[in-house]
């Protein structure tokens, strides 16, 4: 498809290890917060974001990697870490080379549908950026200050390792 959407794509991964990271050092109190209108405890919407973009993942290139899920205990930050790398560099790959927006047959809302290949990688942005947006914000009500991981913060990462 394109270097520019494989880029937006490992920009998302880094944003979400960055905060992964942050949450490592969250008490268990603090990972056990919600805030209303969120989708729920920092600990349940990080274990969500993983699990999402996993199956986001395996939709575009299947396997028989068996990755988090929201039904299963907490796994760790070591696993979801892990986790997110492998999927964020799976779905780097289809965006720098995929020939085309093809169909993918799956499940959603309980129903069958057809999706364009794109709409996966462009759920797994979004979807990213809501929960990451979430878990920010129940931070902050805790007085903890989340990371940046805005674009701007990206570049500079980039700049910096180079």
């Amino acid at each position: 498809m394109s270097e520019i959407l494989a880029t937006l794509i490992r920009r998302n991964t880094w944003a979400s290890l960055r905060l992964l990271e942050a949450c490592e050092e969250l008490t268990d109190s603090q990972m056990d917060s919600d805030l209303n209108g969120t989708y729920g405890t920092v600990r349940n919407t990080i274990q969500h974001l993983v699990s999402a973009e996993h199956r986001y993942a395996q939709a575009l290139r299947p396997s028989n990697e068996d990755g988090p899920n929201e039904t299963k205990p907490f796994p760790g930050f070591s696993a979801l870490s892990e986790s997110l790398q492998r999927t964020g560099a799976v779905l780097a790959e289809v965006a720098e080379s995929a020939e085309g927006d093809w169909e993918i047959e799956a499940t959603y809302r309980g129903k069958e549908a057809v999706f364009k290949a794109s709409t996966f990688l462009a759920q797994a942005i979004e979807h990213a950026t809501e929960h990451r947006t979430q878990v920010r914000a129940i931070m902050t009500q805790q007085g903890v200050a989340p990371p940046n991981v805005d674009s701007w913060a990206y570049a500079a990462a980039l700049a910096a390792s180079a």
